[in-house]
């Protein structure tokens, strides 16, 4: 499968911390070459199309990623684990789990943490940015199931339908 990156030009995949961005990779779509033939800053990737992880869990080996949820959040219960695994894994939205109460989630960011504790209710705002960090944390995660479990990426679904998620480190080709 062609996978497309439209707006920036992709040289080389990097993890978060070596461009300060959100993602350990790239987002993509499966746009074709004449579709955005005539658009600047376009990437195209090749990725074998067994080496996409589908939408939800289907893809996932159940107790591969809860071991690896279980390595790399070490600190979270095993029902904050099951969580974190309906968020990532089976790529469910964050109102769905939590129904828009923020009194249940149990991996807050530490930067809502003082208006969490301080406050009966956050402002629709706040909760806004919080559920957008959340989800996009998410996302980076289940990027690196996708990895860990030797998927090249992993499509998902979020605010623009299915989008694919190139992790940093996969075998994805850049053409």
């Amino acid at each position: 499968m062609f996978l497309t990156n439209v707006g920036q030009k992709v040289t080389k995949i990097l993890p978060k911390d070596e461009f300060g961005g959100v993602f350990d990779g790239v987002f993509t779509t499966d746009c074709r070459e004449d579709e955005v033939e005539d658009l600047p800053d376009t990437t195209f990737f090749e990725v074998a199309n067994e080496k996409i992880a589908d939408n939800g869990d289907s893809d996932f080996d159940y107790d591969k990623t809860i071991a690896f949820l279980k390595k790399s959040y070490s600190t979270l219960t095993n029902e904050e684990i099951d969580v974190l695994y309906e968020l990532t894994a089976e790529d469910k939205g964050i109102q769905d789990v939590f129904d828009d109460d923020l009194t249940n989630i149990p991996f807050l960011p530490a930067k809502y943490k003082k208006a969490y504790d301080s406050r009966e209710e956050l402002s629709l705002t706040v909760t806004g940015d919080v559920f957008g960090d959340i989800g996009w944390e998410c996302q980076n995660i289940r990027g690196l199931i996708a990895k860990d479990q030797g998927f090249d990426a992993v499509s998902m679904n979020d605010e623009y339908g299915t989008s694919y998620f190139i992790p940093y480190g996969t075998k994805a080709k850049i053409l």
